[in-house]
């Protein structure tokens, strides 16, 4: 019984969705991933259009690091 709670507390759940940019704009959406704190991190994106087109997609990897020097890093790239 304590590991069903234990396990409710660690996921929780919510509804997302993507809107498209006002015409004549773009959007771009990016994250980050890793596996293991610190541990192997990459990150990626895609450029849409206010027509919702992909006009753009990458994807990189970092390298090892923590989780608070992906953010970081990932700043340099967004911008």
């Amino acid at each position: 019984l304590f590991q069903y709670f234990w396990m409710e507390a660690l996921y929780s759940y919510r509804l997302v969705s993507w809107e498209k940019p006002t015409q004549g704009l773009y959007k771009l959406n990016t994250d980050d991933c890793s596996l293991c704190n610190p541990g192997l991190i990459g990150g990626g994106g895609v450029l849409r259009d206010s027509s919702s087109a992909l006009l753009f997609g990458f994807s990189i990897l970092f390298g090892i690091m923590t989780n608070a020097q992906v953010k970081i890093k990932s700043l340099h790239f967004e911008v």
